[in-house]
């Protein structure tokens, strides 16, 4: 029986793991295990494997080969050296019962597991049916017919194989000596007149992709941030502008500023007329485009039959011209502090650029009697700042 026959198993694992567009979101890691210093394996003299000195390079191995070959040839693709399958190579040493080399076909399984006995699998089990085996020594390339992870490698890890139905003992995956500045908690420190890291995706997704999951709130922390090219984020901004700085044309009315920020309304007569409330904001905030998500007003009327009647807001595109991108028709007539939304023309040019701005919200308000008063408390105005590359 194999079983019988399987006295010892020396490994010898170099490990490259860097996953790129695995799993539900943009996800990179890097992860390296340890090649060992070599030593002879035990058995004939005569009959010692060639094994390396150094790191094994993935085009050393011969199992399942020629798959990627043509992955530097797409269009647009960067030279394969900078191109890292999501696969891990693995190369063994099995001898008989009297440490001598095998040479034998046989199929090997793979699972990767959390502990070094029992525990959950993490990964697997992959079938690697037909491996040759020469002289002892053996090869896989783990990962092709089963996608690595790379959430599993945020923890230790322990491969397990079963040659020909034999179960070997687990192996602890350990890692090379430069990926220590890659685990969690590592630290990366230069003195270079260029950038200590570059990243850059040629994909149509993130190059680094930060999350916190823990108490903060805060994915990434620095003393500074320089951009080039400019800043998005998917939060919203949100811009509040006092209701005492609104001014009118029409002398009928009379505002009067109130110290917290509010401005009351009354007018000589009854009838209607305007009032016009200018909002200055950052079109392009970091260099992004903003675009105008909601305007909400704050107001209330001391009687219902005195109320604003009509709401517009224009964004300013010269000295003489501008265009309405929200309006509003339904009449506002609460005598209790309340607010309202202006409905966003969507067919309307509502995108900030540096080309143009600001806004103004515009109000019609209609007086019943001079004794009546309308109060606008103030304008709050919500900005997006959407990806546009």
């Amino acid at each position: 029986m194999f079983a019988k026959r399987v006295q010892s198993i020396i490994l010898v694992i170099s490990v490259i793991v860097l996953v790129a567009g695995i799993g539900p979101r943009p996800t990179g890691l890097v992860q390296a295990l340890p090649l060992p210093q070599q030593q002879d394996p035990p058995g004939n003299a005569n009959e010692t494997p060639q094994q390396p000195a150094g790191g094994i390079e993935p085009t050393e191995f011969t199992e399942e080969s020629g798959e990627d070959e043509d992955a530097s040839s797409q269009s647009g693709v960067q030279p394969a050296a900078y191109i890292i399958s999501p696969t891990m190579n693995y190369q063994g040493y099995l001898t008989d019962i009297g440490g001598s080399p095998l040479n034998a076909t046989l199929t090997f399984t793979a699972s990767l597991y959390n502990d070094l006995t029992g525990g959950a699998r993490m990964w697997g089990p992959e079938v690697h049916p037909g491996v040759q085996v020469q002289n002892g020594l053996f090869s896989l390339v783990l990962g092709r017919s089963v996608s690595l992870d790379p959430a599993d490698f945020y923890n230790a890890l322990y491969l397990q194989l079963e040659v020909n139905g034999t179960l070997l003992p687990r192996q602890t995956l350990r890692t090379v000596p430069y990926a220590f500045n890659l685990v969690p908690g590592a630290y990366m420190r230069g003195n270079l007149d260029a950038p200590l890291m570059h990243i850059n995706n040629h994909g149509d997704d993130y190059a680094l992709y930060v999350e916190e999951n823990g108490g903060t709130d805060y994915g990434l922390g620095a003393d500074k941030i320089y951009s080039a090219g400019g800043y998005a984020s998917d939060a919203d901004s949100y811009l509040w502008v006092p209701g005492n700085l609104a001014v009118t044309p029409d002398t009928p009315l009379t505002l009067k500023s109130w110290y917290y920020g509010r401005v009351e309304i009354s007018r000589s007569s009854a009838g209607s007329s305007y009032v016009h409330i200018p909002i200055a904001l950052l079109t392009q905030p970091y260099g992004h485009g903003a675009v105008v998500e909601e305007v909400r007003v704050y107001y209330y009327t001391t009687n219902s039959t005195s109320f604003i009647n009509n709401t517009w807001v224009n964004k300013l595109l010269g000295a003489d011209d501008s265009v309405v991108i929200a309006s509003s028709d339904i009449d506002q007539n609460s005598t209790v502090a309340t607010s309202y939304v202006v409905p966003i023309d969507s067919t309307s040019p509502y995108t900030l650029t540096s080309a143009s701005g600001p806004l103004s919200v515009n109000l019609q308000v209609t007086f019943d009697d001079p004794s009546h008063r309308i109060y606008i408390g103030g304008v709050r105005v919500r900005l997006g700042h959407p990806r546009t590359d």
